[in-house]
């Protein structure tokens, strides 16, 4: 029977409580393989797009390869029952309640310093206690630490003094990602209060460089998202073992619904095109920003008839300058309302042009057959797109873009289709879980 273990306090034994599950849910016994430890930031949401969707795919991959000596870590918070691996068993935890505001983050700073401020409020004493506990107890045979944020739960030193191999998933240049949050925390227009902390992440990218490097030579080794970080980091860090894997499944293309090619769908009337993102990211926000306050406003004096949906927050949420008549803000959506919202646009739009890894909510849109028109950053990583995708900075010229993609849906389709055929062979070629586990946990 799988089990989801829930943490105690400090100290007290962990008490098991049964998942649901079928004898055909359940995976093999694999004791061949090695007793994994998998620390995972979150899992699934409201809406479980971007981020979310990487770390969901990834511990599943790897629970379909570890069967029942997989044992996942996470904020019990930021578990999704729904998106619950088939796991040995689940350590749930609760961040600690001391850790809330500046001073709390100030005091877990200095209890943990190894973790970079912006962790700490996910931060756990319980769940660094029994992370401690397993390898000390001889009971983990490789930790992977999925994302940067995942360092909360162990200090890296823990696993070199066990001789316990680390597997770190590097989703982004996490250093270079906090002065992107910077940057666009001061583009945003929020306001003066903006400039005071996109100069604390400035700060923070100082800070968050030398434990992102102190984590990668620990690590046994390192899996980037793109081959472009990996490339990056390879010459950064001499010796460096590191491999790309685009986190998406070999047959992601088949998760589109059965439909009509994209020039004879109904679409909403009138068409709009969709923006699907989480909001509290500033890389997101400042995407969203220049929807609502550059393209906006070109689209409405093209008379395209076309309007923008954005998912991931409320109007109530955004200044009163960036509700545009012709910008409808939908909030956070189930899955399943997502999907739909998906399914009904003319396309995906990502004028994100900062942040390295790549942009999972492009390959969603993807996934579901949906076209994107995406700046050149947001297809980092993913493939080489063709110029009439790349979404320009100027909304004038990008207007225009929109207007001739939505004119010649044949043409979208045919250059949306050559881009999944290059992500495609990306994925087909890419090392498999299995061989990524098998050279982590290899005498070095």
């Amino acid at each position: 029977m799988l089990q989801r273990a829930t943490l105690e306090p400090c100290g007290a034994p962990m008490r098991p409580c049964p998942l649901p599950s079928t004898p055909a849910d359940r995976p093999p016994h694999t004791s061949g393989l090695p007793r994994t430890l998998y620390l995972c930031p979150e899992l699934g949401g409201v809406a479980s797009t971007g981020g979310m969707q990487a770390h969901a795919h990834l511990v599943g991959a790897f629970a379909e390869v570890l069967g029942d000596r997989l044992t996942v870590a996470i904020p019990a918070a930021r578990i999704d029952p729904g998106a619950a691996p088939d796991a040995a068993r689940m350590l749930a935890f609760a961040p600690d309640a001391q850790d809330r505001g500046l001073p709390g983050r100030l005091l877990a700073q200095a209890r943990h310093p190894s973790l970079p401020d912006r962790v700490t409020m996910r931060a756990s004493r319980h769940g660094r206690a029994a992370v401690a506990a397993m390898l000390r107890a001889g009971e983990v045979d490789l930790v992977v630490v999925d994302h940067f944020d995942a360092l909360a739960l162990i200090d890296p030193a823990w696993a070199l003094a066990c001789g316990v191999p680390l597997l770190y998933v590097a989703h982004n240049d996490e250093a270079g990602l906090a002065r992107d949050v910077a940057t666009c925390t001061a583009r945003a227009g929020l306001g003066a209060s903006a400039w005071p902390r996109a100069l604390a992440w400035r700060a923070e990218a100082l800070r968050t460089r030398g434990h992102e490097e102190r984590l990668l030579r620990a690590a046994r080794l390192a899996v980037f998202l793109s081959r472009h970080d990996r490339d990056a980091f390879d010459a950064r860090l001499p010796g460096l073992r590191a491999r790309s894997h685009l986190p998406v499944s070999a047959s992601w293309t088949g998760r589109a619904p059965a439909r009509p090619p994209v020039g004879d769908r109904v679409r909403a009337d009138p068409p709009y095109v969709v923006f699907g993102a989480n909001a509290a990211f500033a890389p997101n926000l400042e995407a969203i920003r220049w929807l609502a306050c550059e393209l906006a406003p070109a689209l409405a004096q093209a008379a395209l008839g076309v309007s923008i949906r954005v998912t991931g927050i409320e109007a109530r949420r955004v200044p009163a300058h960036w509700r545009a008549p012709n910008v409808a803000y939908a909030g956070f959506l189930s899955q399943e309302a997502y999907r739909r919202t998906l399914d009904d646009a003319a396309a995906f739009v990502c004028p994100v042009h900062h942040g390295s890894g790549v942009k999972m909510k492009v390959l969603e849109a993807l996934g579901r057959g949906l076209p994107v028109l995406a700046a050149e950053a947001s297809w980092r990583g993913l493939a080489e797109a063709p110029e009439r995708l790349c979404l320009p900075r100027d909304a004038t010229v990008a207007a225009r873009r929109v207007q001739a993609a939505l004119a010649d849906p044949q043409g979208l389709a045919a250059a949306t289709g050559a881009v999944c055929t290059q992500i495609a062979r990306t994925v087909a070629g890419q090392p498999s879980i299995a061989s990524l586990i098998a050279e982590a946990t290899a005498a070095a």
